[in-house]
């Protein structure tokens, strides 16, 4: 439930914050604060726990906040969020505002840099199975805590290598795990704890599963005969190509690795969205707006599944074009090319479809190379076409 808030507003729910009761704080650390004004909202950011997107933290549409909550009390997956609504949407009108769509949803589970979706979901179900048949040993308490223990540990064995630490700990290494581990007493208060972690454990992984079956239902692959390649445009791209990319010839800059009946799925990493929204000088700035405008025309209801930006012509496959977004949580790295490219060997091994890279860096056309992806380095448009 939304909050629509002013910054007066917002001192008044500051203050009251640590009086409420607890069912309401956790009610209202749940929440979304809806500004229509970014000043408003980075005035109102400033009370709260700063974005933990480093590389646009200024402009970051999901703020995380923690509104009169103690510091030690705070955690990631119980705060408010602060969301600047567009001022034409708060009107009524359609509006283009790249922040709004690209966080209109996230990912909630990833698999590890090497993982693929299908490994990961094979995993998750072994290990729900395991925790359905924690309980079919008995009532008795030693032996339900001791298989619940046991039950942990295969699951972190299974997992370990197929999720991210904080997925791993969410899912599986949770504070009753550790409360059990440290002291398994057979007590009937650590039985009923016990009880409730396995019930909670269940519906988690189930959840995860349907989750992960979404993810892999929206970057699934209905190609022709050609094939499919998936493509990552770095920022540059789509800045400084003569053609704006949704004209632009994909299977002629391709044509060294891609069939010309291949089909292509243009994919646009949420950190390339957010450098085209920080796009400021003069030079770039109408082509960074021209391609956000395309961008939200294509998936401003709905960012989930690709949609086709160039159907199938003679000899030619089709091209789509589909956003990746950041999982739940996801921490970008401190350089935007290892960010970029670690996002695109993500996409690649969770599908398992090699990724083209696209780029008019050298540097980040090496380090592309060196993550396992197919680099494509242009030259400036004065200077040549391609390598």
């Amino acid at each position: 439930m939304p909050l629509f808030a002013g910054e007066e507003l917002w001192a008044l729910i500051c203050s009251v914050a640590t009086r409420i009761t607890p069912q309401l704080a956790g009610w209202f650390a749940t929440a979304t604060i809806v500004v229509a004004d970014e000043r408003e909202r980075d005035r109102i950011a400033k009370h709260t726990v700063p974005a933990s997107d480093s590389r646009s933290s200024a402009r970051a549409a999901t703020t995380t906040v923690a509104a009169g909550i103690p510091r030690h009390q705070r955690s990631q997956s119980s705060v408010p969020h602060v969301r600047r609504l567009p001022l034409s949407r708060a009107a009524g009108g359609a509006g283009h505002d790249p922040s709004w769509l690209c966080h209109a949803s996230c990912m909630a589970l990833w698999p590890a840099r090497g993982v693929s979706g299908a490994d990961l979901h094979s995993a998750l179900s072994v290990v729900h199975n395991g925790a359905v048949n924690i309980l079919a040993v008995g009532h008795e308490a030693s032996t339900v805590i001791s298989s619940y223990l046991s039950w942990c540990t295969d699951a972190t064995r299974i997992l370990r290598l197929s999720l991210r630490p904080a997925d791993l700990r969410n899912l599986v290494l949770t504070d009753t795990y550790w409360a059990a581990q440290s002291n398994p007493s057979p007590t009937k208060h650590l039985l009923a704890a016990v009880h409730n972690e396995v019930a909670a454990r269940k519906d988690e992984l189930q959840t995860a599963l349907k989750e992960l079956d979404q993810q892999l239902r929206v970057w699934s692959v209905s190609c022709s005969s050609g094939g499919m390649a998936f493509v990552v445009p770095d920022t540059n791209v789509l800045l400084e190509y003569p053609e704006p990319f949704d004209q632009l010839d994909w299977h002629g800059l391709l044509s060294v690795n891609v069939r010309s009946m291949t089909d292509i799925r243009v994919v646009i990493p949420l950190l390339v969205i957010d450098e085209l929204d920080d796009a400021k000088s003069d030079r770039v700035r109408s082509r960074a707006r021209q391609a956000l405008k395309v961008l939200y025309a294509f998936f401003g209801d709905n960012v989930d599944g690709p949609r086709l930006m160039q159907p199938e012509a003679h000899l030619k496959g089709r091209v789509d074009v589909q956003v990746l977004m950041d999982p739940a949580g996801h921490a970008r790295l401190p350089r935007a090319d290892d960010e970029l490219i670690d996002r695109a060997a993500a996409l690649g091994s969770f599908r398992g479809y090699p990724v083209e890279f696209v780029t008019y860096d050298t540097g980040a056309a090496l380090r592309a190379r060196a993550a396992g992806l197919s680099p494509l380095r242009l030259e400036r448009p004065d200077r040549g076409r391609a390598q």
